[in-house]
């Protein structure tokens, strides 16, 4: 069933349309026991065809139904983030430059939905791939971001008791135990001297006076290109998504995703971050280095909790190319 809403937020209700003698591919559209999950969780909501499947991650599916997004968790971990977004976005949206997802829908947990789902009207435009950067546009690219980082990092302090964020000292505890998910496995597939090596690092980078020191703003916790929205000429940034993993925490964490961008796209961010802030942030660079280095291991524990071996190798592999063990050798 629908859970009841704030008040300020409005559902539109609307028919389902039949849908008796559609066919369904894998793959471009959802097959049809998933879609008929769906409408049991939403059955005053019009879930026209063709339902298409966005994404398929270790957290949620993500399906797209005419102008609507539906989230559909897969864990606890996930039900909890849908919960923060319910209540973190409406508050944060007036704040920010960039449009966000306004989520109206939501269903409760049920046996078709053990984790239950949210829904909301889809924004316009297209992830920011690294493809779609060029000397045209990246400097104007950067500086949006960067105005959506100083809003978001800036937003003030007596609101935030309202959307009730993990601190700190969550963030640490969720650290602390990414590492006790990915090192058993990584003993047995790494070289001694590999595995040894990653010990060494969580014992620098969980002990790190550096790491730890930082003045904690509200952070996005996914701040790659998949989630940051582009019009079709991708000189313009129209929305950000997915704010599941929305906490306190350390600005680098933000800076350190977009290196998926490319080194000298996070530098035209930064810059135009400080430029706006004046912030004086000695260590940022130090820690955005650890965040990114960090990285790595959020893949590898998705990939664990799907049971998905053919992941799990391509974040080992991901791994020994990646700067901790190759800056080893």
């Amino acid at each position: 069933m629908v859970c009841s809403l704030p008040v300020n937020l409005q559902v539109r209700r609307a028919r389902v349309q039949p849908t008796d003698g559609h066919r369904y591919r894998t793959g471009d559209l959802i097959k049809a026991e998933t879609l008929h999950h769906l409408r049991m969780a939403f059955p005053d909501v019009d879930v026209a065809l063709p339902v298409r499947v966005l994404g398929n991650g270790s957290r949620n599916l993500v399906l797209e139904a005419a102008s609507l997004v539906f989230r559909i968790a897969k864990s606890a971990d996930a039900l909890q983030g849908h919960l923060r977004e319910m209540r973190l976005l409406p508050v944060l949206a007036p704040h920010l430059p960039i449009a966000i997802p306004e989520p109206r829908l939501q269903a409760a947990a049920s046996p078709s939905l053990p984790y239950g789902a949210i829904g909301y009207h889809k924004l316009p435009g297209v992830s920011l791939g690294p493809e779609k950067l060029n000397d045209r546009n990246s400097v104007d690219i950067a500086t949006q971001v960067a105005s959506f980082l100083v809003s978001l990092h800036t937003f003030p302090s007596y609101g935030a008791p309202a959307v009730a964020l993990p601190d700190v000292a969550s963030r640490e505890a969720g650290v602390r135990a990414l590492r006790d998910t990915v090192l058993p496995p990584l003993s047995e597939a790494l070289s001694a001297d590999e595995y040894g090596t990653i010990v060494r690092w969580w014992g620098g980078f969980l002990k790190s006076a550096e790491r730890l020191k930082f003045d904690p703003v509200i952070v996005h916790g996914d701040l790659w290109y998949e989630n940051v929205l582009v019009d079709e000429t991708a000189h313009r940034v129209v929305g950000v998504v997915d704010f599941e993993s929305a906490a306190w925490g350390d600005r680098a964490q933000d800076f350190a995703t977009l290196l998926h961008l490319g080194e000298h796209f996070m530098w035209l961010v930064q810059q135009s971050y400080r430029q706006a802030t004046e912030i004086n942030d000695p260590n940022l660079d130090k820690r955005i280095e650890m965040w990114w280095q960090m990285r790595e291991f959020d893949g590898i524990a998705n990939a664990i909790r799907m049971n998905d071996d053919i992941e799990l190798l391509d974040g080992i592999r991901k791994l020994r190319a990646g700067p901790i063990l190759k800056s080893d050798v």
